[in-house]
């Protein structure tokens, strides 16, 4: 009688159940808003980086990360069966907790401090700022091939007049990619030049932060220097971003995303 009424009546109940055993309130809810908002499902690799990425880090040296096997232990123990791994990727564990956490403008007033608790917006919000400070760290600093910079403080285009050619920028662009790679791998060993979650948030960040509109503003001007491709954070990601630019480079009439003005 006493295993018969433990039974779940409703599949709400039974999610209430499973996140009501959470260890830690506040970690387990930033767990779930990052599965909640990513574009395609994270690798453990990848919510490695975006679970322990804070302000004030400069480089990965700072992120105080998990072995693979023991981060999912972790998540198992934030968020139960709610979370399921795939071939490393993580997932909620079906779609209807995906509709039993999100809060929409139709969804009423609810007793549970899970069922419908979770905004987009701030699930976007929260995304978008693990990627924009991610971009930031030294690892993917690099200078832009088509710049040159005359001083400390001003930097100008390559153009015919000055006498430079697109195949010195273009050597430029491999030589620098190159050592900012090796760079990389010396300064974080753990790390292949693949850097997790990297390529996440060169192919998705931008979704992330149009989609917010409350950005604060400390953000906002971290994500105007990514746009802008005088500075030392815009390049790398471009580069990877739009996967086809060495040959936007090489046969356009111009030098393409490279030589774009931070408002376009």
């Amino acid at each position: 009688g006493k295993l018969v009424n433990s039974i779940p009546k409703s599949v709400d109940e039974a999610y209430d159940k499973i996140l009501n055993r959470a260890r830690d309130f506040t970690l387990c809810r930033h767990l779930l808003h990052l599965v909640l908002a990513a574009r395609r499902p994270l690798s453990i690799a990848d919510m490695n980086v975006a679970f322990h990425i804070k302000e004030g880090m400069r480089s990965t040296l700072n992120l105080d990360l998990e072995a693979d096997a023991r981060f999912k232990e972790r998540i198992r123990d934030l968020c139960g069966l709610f979370i399921t791994i795939v071939n490393d990727d993580v997932f909620l564990i079906h779609q209807t907790a995906r509709e039993y956490l999100v809060r929409f403008e139709t969804c009423t007033g609810h007793k549970s401090v899970w069922k419908h608790s979770f905004s987009p917006e701030e699930s976007e919000f929260l995304i978008a700022k693990c990627c924009i400070l991610y971009l930031r760290f030294a690892e993917f600093r690099m200078d832009n091939p088509f710049l040159i910079k005359s001083n400390v403080k001003y930097r100008e285009y390559i153009c015919p007049g000055n006498g430079y050619k697109r195949k010195n920028a273009l050597r430029g662009y491999s030589a620098t990619l190159k050592s900012a790679q090796r760079k990389a791998s010396k300064t974080s060993p753990m790390f292949s030049i693949e850097l997790p979650f990297f390529d996440y948030s060169s192919n998705f960040w931008l979704e992330h932060f149009s989609d917010k509109e409350a950005l604060d503003g400390s953000a906002l001007n971290l994500a105007i220097d990514l746009c802008d491709p005088r500075s030392r954070y815009f390049t790398r990601w471009v580069i990877l971003r739009f996967d086809r630019i060495h040959r936007r480079l090489t046969t356009g009439p111009d030098e393409g995303l490279l030589t774009f003005s931070r408002l376009m």
